[in-house]
């Protein structure tokens, strides 16, 4: 349950309640060291573990590097993001509720297009379960893909029509968010919208605080499908499906959506790769 409060005491909040232990821990291989934690560093290249943390002052530093800080400057470092970036995503991890002030402009907009993405997810899901998806399920079965993965990582299908999920969403979502969330696209003749994904294998990409920003597409087959502008975030920002994994000593980067999922179905939980879907290519490599 979120819990609404105010001002500095709501940075003080989410900064009590993000274990440092875990929350680094989910990105580096930590071991204890007496009161503290030791791994290699995520922001240079080392042989010998200089990267300590210490949780009795929740603070994080690297002896090699000099870099160091709270918990915000490790999610800033690691993903790139401003402070309110960071302090919103530890605080959606947290659970507490930032009060609007704490909110950055346009904040308001991404949720929406957050709760769009949600729901297209659940949508996606349902239909992988219907009978015109018999194929589909093959096609996944085929990639290695069998329960509890395709829970996991909340496999769903597009049916093939031009606007199951248009129709299904209209009552929810106004058609000006479905489109710029990259769920619809506008006719040509302005007429109104239809499917943008249409008989694929759909794939939720994640931000770091585990909400849908987009979607990666797989045609039944072996082509892959023009993924979408993602909405919520660029696209650079966004590693799938990392947010589930654990620490590990290696990280590889993986091309595609399907390449990382399936080595965490191959290797388990330990197994963490980054990836990016195909359009972020012209924008450099995903920072792993």
């Amino acid at each position: 349950m979120s819990v609404r409060v105010s001002g500095e005491e709501a940075r003080e909040r989410v900064r009590e309640a993000t274990d440092i232990v875990q929350l680094i821990g989910e990105r580096v291989q930590l071991r204890r060291a007496g009161r503290s934690y030791k791994g290699l560093c995520p922001f240079h290249t080392e042989k010998t573990p200089s990267f300590t943390v210490t949780p009795d002052r929740q603070i994080w530093h690297c002896f090699g590097c000099s870099k160091g800080g709270d918990v915000f400057a490790f999610v800033m470092e690691q993903d790139k993001v401003t402070f309110p970036e960071a302090l919103r995503m530890l605080a959606d991890r947290a659970g507490i509720e930032l009060p609007k002030q704490e909110r950055g402009a346009g904040e308001e907009a991404f949720d929406k297009l957050y709760q769009a993405n949600a729901l297209a997810r659940d949508f996606f899901r349902a239909c992988l379960g219907s009978e015109g998806a018999k194929k589909a399920r093959a096609y996944v079965a085929a990639r290695g893909f069998e329960e509890p993965w395709i829970t996991r990582f909340e496999v769903g299908w597009a049916p093939e029509g031009w606007d199951g999920l248009l129709t299904t969403l209209a009552k929810l979502i106004p058609a000006a968010v479905m489109e710029q969330a990259g769920l619809i696209v506008r006719r040509g003749d302005g007429s109104g919208h239809y499917d943008r994904f249409r008989n694929r294998m759909i794939f939720p990409v994640a931000t770091a605080a585990g909400k849908v920003a987009g979607f990666g597409a797989r045609l039944s087959g072996c082509l892959l499908a023009p993924p979408p502008a993602l909405g919520c975030l660029e696209q650079h920002r966004l590693l799938q499906p990392e947010h589930l994994g654990s620490a590990a000593k290696e990280k590889p980067a993986a091309d595609g959506i399907l390449d990382p999922s399936g080595l965490h179905v191959r290797h388990g939980a330990h197994a963490r790769a980054g990836a990016a879907p195909g359009t972020a290519a012209d924008q450099g490599p995903p920072p792993l």
